[in-house]
C-alpha cells in the first residue's frame, strides 16, 4: 500500500511488477488480484480466505501455490513497509 506522502511503491508492487515483466499473462493477472487482496487483508487467516473464495474452482495443488504466493507477497509488503516506516 502506497502512504498518501510517498510515491514510492510496496514490495507488493514491486512483485507484481517483476511478474508483469516476465511475460506470463496469466500470473500477472493473478499477482494484480493477490496485491489488492493483501492491501485489503486485516490478517493471513482473512487473505487466505478471499484467495479460496476467489479460485475456488483451481485445482487443489494450484490453489496451495497461489496461497504460498500470496502469503510471501504479504510477508514482502510487510517487510517493506516497515523498513520504510524505520527510515522516516
Amino acid at each position: 500500500m502506497t502512504t498518501p506522502c510517498s510515491l514510492l511503491p510496496t514490495a507488493a508492487d514491486l512483485l507484481a511488477g517483476q511478474l508483469a515483466g516476465a511475460g506470463d499473462t496469466v500470473l500477472a493477472g493473478w499477482m494484480e488480484r493477490i496485491k489488492a487482496m493483501v492491501e485489503a487483508a486485516d490478517s493471513p487467516e482473512q487473505l487466505r480466505a478471499n484467495i479460496l473464495a476467489a479460485y475456488d474452482q483451481l485445482p487443489s495443488e494450484q490453489l496451495a501455490k497461489l496461497i504460498e504466493l500470496a502469503l510471501i507477497a504479504a510477508e514482502l509488503a510487510g517487510m517493506y513497509d516497515a523498513a520504510h516506516d524505520a527510515g522516516r
